[in-house]
């Protein structure tokens, strides 16, 4: 028999995984890309003057108008998106996220516009019997 200032609980430990899943689908993904910071990515990847230049020769000078019913806006610079249809479009695209999982803590995929992150949280509560 235990005297009454004795200790007679018993404590449980029950360690809980829990994951937790965010998925994110860039909408207008294409659209959203500031030339400027892309230039300035692609100039720090090293690939080279020559083709830092070309990349912007590609990008810049762009102009774009709208019609809505049969009115048409006045022509504006583009200043943000990689252009769509074409073949380095999506390659400038991926060069602009690549750097993305630098600075996620978590598991993170990655395909063209789609990111998914996984985050692992560990619950240890403890019960008393």
């Amino acid at each position: 028999m235990l005297q009454d200032n004795a200790a007679d609980t018993i404590v449980v430990f029950v360690t809980i995984l829990t994951i937790n899943q965010f998925t994110f689908d860039y909408r207008k993904a294409f659209d959203t890309v500031p030339h400027k910071r892309l230039l300035e990515k692609i100039r720090g990847l090293g690939l080279g003057n020559v083709i830092s230049t070309w990349i912007g020769d590609f990008l810049q000078g762009r102009k774009m108008k709208v019609c809505v019913r049969g009115s048409y806006s006045v022509w504006i610079d583009v200043i943000s998106n990689v252009p769509q249809g074409s073949v380095l479009g999506p390659l400038l695209f991926l060069i602009f996220v690549q750097d993305l999982p630098d600075w996620v803590k978590n598991s993170i995929k990655m395909f063209a516009d789609d990111t998914k992150i996984a985050v692992r949280t560990m619950q240890t509560p403890s019960s008393t019997i």
